[in-house]
C-alpha cells in the first residue's frame, strides 16, 4: 500500500481546495454548465468531486481499483435515472486528472492514473444492469408484500405481516435475512434508479428498524452463555441496520453481546472491548470514506497490550466489493452477511487459523 503521508494525505488534507480547483477548471472549459446548473449546481458539483477524491484515495491506498470501479458503477446508473449525460462524468474525470497531473506530490503515482485511466474505460462500457432484490430472497412472496407495504408507507400492515409470519413458525434468521435485507437493498436500489425519494427511503429504513426492535423478545429469548463480542460501527458511519442484525445473530446464538450502534468513537471502541474483554470485535462500515477510520481503530487495538489479541472481523459494502480488503486493514476474517459472521466467528474463537468467509 501507499505510504502514510503521501498521496493519501495529499488528497485528503487539501480535499477543498482541489475539489475547488477542479470544478472551476472544469467550468471554465465548459461555461454551458454555468448557465445549465448555476450557482447552486456548481456547489453541488464541488461536493460530487469530493466524493470522487475520496474514492480515489481509498482505491489508491488499499490497492483496490475496485472500489473506484464499483463507485463509477453506481455513477453511471444514478446518472442515468437522473437524466444527467455522462459526457459530463467523462470530462470531470479528464479534468480530475489534469489537475491531479499539474501537482509535483502527485504526479509520479502510477496507481493513481492507472486507476483514472480505467475509471474512464468503465464509464465507457455498457452500464450494468441493477436486478431486482426481491427476487433473490428465499421468501420472495413475503418480502414482495413487505416493500409493498412500507412503500405505501403502511407500517402496520408491514408490521402485522411479520409478526403473522413469526407466529407462523418462519425463523427470525430468515425474517431478517430475506426479508428485512432483502428489502433495504431493494429500497436502495429504488432510490439510485430515482423511483423514490430520499423521504421514502428514510421513512422504509425507519420503519423496518422499529419493526426490528418489536422482535427483540424473539431475539433474546435465546439461552446459553458463550464468548463475548462487541460490534459497533465506526467513526461517523450512520448505516447501522446491518450491524443491528449481526449482534442480533450473535444474541440468538448465545454470545453476550455488547452493541455499541452507529457513530460509535474509536475511543469508546477500545474502552468498550478493554471493560468487557471480550473475546470477537465485529467491526462494519458502508461508506468507503470510513475505511480509514476503520484501519485506525484495528491499528490502535492491535497496539494496546491490554487487548492486542482480540480476533476481528469486519463487513459492510466496501468489504464486499473487494473480497480482500479484509486483510489489507489488519483483521482477521470477513463475513458478507449475518449468518456468515457467526459461522466464522466460531471457528476463530475454537481457536483456528484466520480466513475468509466469502
Amino acid at each position: 500500500m501507499l505510504e502514510e503521508g503521501d498521496l493519501s494525505t495529499c488528497l485528503l488534507n487539501e480535499l477543498d481546495q482541489i475539489a475547488n480547483e477542479i470544478v472551476d477548471l472544469h467550468y471554465e472549459r465548459i461555461p454551458d454548465l454555468y448557465l445549465k446548473y448555476g450557482s447552486s449546481g456548481k456547489k453541488k458539483s464541488i461536493a460530487d468531486v469530493k466524493h470522487h477524491l475520496i474514492f480515489l484515495e481509498n482505491a489508491c491506498k488499499y490497492e483496490s481499483p475496485e472500489l473506484f470501479m464499483a463507485y463509477i458503477d453506481w455513477l453511471k446508473i444514478l446518472f442515468k435515472h437522473l437524466g444527467l449525460p455522462s459526457s459530463y462524468m467523462l470530462d470531470n474525470l479528464d479534468v480530475i486528472r489534469e489537475v491531479l497531473g499539474s501537482r509535483d506530490d502527485l504526479n509520479n503515482s502510477k496507481i493513481l492514473f492507472d486507476i483514472l485511466d480505467s475509471g474512464k474505460d468503465r464509464l465507457l462500457s455498457d452500464t450494468p444492469v441493477l436486478s431486482c432484490y426481491l427476487e433473490k430472497s428465499k421468501l420472495p412472496s413475503l418480502v414482495k408484500e413487505y416493500n409493498s407495504f412500507l412503500l405505501e408507507n403502511d407500517e402496520k400492515g408491514a408490521y402485522r405481516l411479520i409478526i403473522q409470519a413469526v407466529e407462523q413458525g418462519i425463523d427470525i434468521k430468515d425474517i431478517y435475512l430475506n426479508i428485512f435485507q432483502c428489502s433495504q437493498l431493494e429500497i436502495g436500489r429504488l432510490w439510485q434508479l430515482n423511483s423514490i425519494s430520499v423521504a421514502k427511503e428514510h421513512f422504509c429504513t425507519a420503519a423496518t428498524q422499529k419493526i426490528m426492535a418489536q422482535l427483540y423478545p424473539y431475539v433474546l429469548s435465546r439461552s446459553g452463555n458463550k464468548h463475548g463480542v462487541v460490534a459497533a460501527c465506526v467513526g461517523t458511519e450512520l448505516h447501522e441496520m446491518g450491524m443491528r442484525m449481526v449482534a442480533d445473530f450473535f444474541e440468538m446464538e448465545g454470545w453476550n453481546t455488547c452493541y455499541l450502534g452507529a457513530n460509535t468513537p474509536v475511543e469508546s471502541i477500545i474502552r468498550t472491548v478493554a471493560e468487557v474483554q471480550a473475546d470477537l470485535l465485529l467491526l462494519s462500515v458502508t461508506m468507503v470514506g470510513h475505511l480509514n477510520m476503520l484501519s485506525d481503530v484495528i491499528r490502535r487495538i492491535r497496539e494496546d497490550e491490554r487487548i492486542n489479541d482480540i480476533l476481528i472481523i469486519v463487513g459492510g459494502y466496501p468489504f464486499n466489493v473487494d473480497r480482500d480488503l479484509w486483510k489489507k486493514v489488519g483483521a482477521d476474517a470477513y463475513a458478507r452477511n449475518a449468518r456468515k459472521a457467526v459461522e466464522i466467528a466460531d471457528t476463530l474463537v475454537d481457536g483456528l487459523s484466520r480466513q475468509e468467509v466469502s
